[in-house]
Order: C-alpha cells, then structure tokens, then sequence
C-alpha cells in the first residue's frame, strides 16, 4: 500500500479471494492424500478412487476459475503490471492442467471399473 497507493483500495478484497481459494486447494490436498491411501492398501480400481479423482478435479477447476476470474476484474479496475498478470496465468493454467489430467484419470478408471465389473461377472 506505501509503494502503490492507487492499490490501497483493494488490499482486503484480494487478501480475501486469496485466502477462499484456499479451501478448494485443502479440500484437493485432503482428496490427494486419501487418493494415494486408497492406492496402498491395494483398493486402486474401486469407486472410492473415482470420487476421490472426481473433487480433485472440481476443485483444481473452481481455483483455475477463480484466479481467472479475479485477474479479469483486476485488468478492468486498474492497470495490472505485466509481470502479476504472468503469475497469475500461470495459476490458472497449473490449475487448469492438474483439473485436466485428474479427468482424464477419472475417465479412465471408470472405464477400467466397467470392464472390469464385466469380467467379474462373465467368469
């Protein structure tokens, strides 16, 4: 706020959109660490990992859209230095790419479940 008072305005608001998209990143982290608990005890290719998969997914996707969100609304209030906007892209598309692969993952797994289900039952 010293070095650019024309910002000064918007240091709560963004302080408080920083800290909400800590709850989709915690609720992610949670998912992960039960993800990687389902896969140790041998339980990969079982619904549990799907969901899991499924709020990784969501979440990482509700960060990407909200740093997206919020790097619009800054370019429409004031002029956003290029470097901030570089950093914030960069959130986005890490965000975006995590969401992304977690789906395909999800897809994938479902899929591995159906035919697998079709086996346990055609023996």
């Amino acid at each position: 706020a010293i070095k650019t008072p024309d910002w000064s305005f918007l240091q709560y608001p963004m302080l408080i959109a920083i800290y909400t998209t800590i709850i989709p990143f915690l609720i992610g982290i949670y998912e992960a660490l039960k993800l990687t608990r389902i896969i140790q005890i041998n339980e990969a290719f079982t619904e549990k990992a799907v969901q899991s998969l499924k709020i990784i997914k969501n979440c990482a996707m509700i960060i990407s859209f909200m740093y997206f969100v919020g790097l619009f609304i800054l370019f429409n209030i004031i002029e956003l230095s290029a470097e901030i906007a570089i950093i914030i892209l960069i959130i986005v598309l890490a965000a975006l790419l995590i969401g992304l692969i977690c789906g395909i993952l999800q897809e994938l797994l479902s899929t591995a479940l159906k035919i697998k289900e079709e086996n346990d039952l055609t023996v």
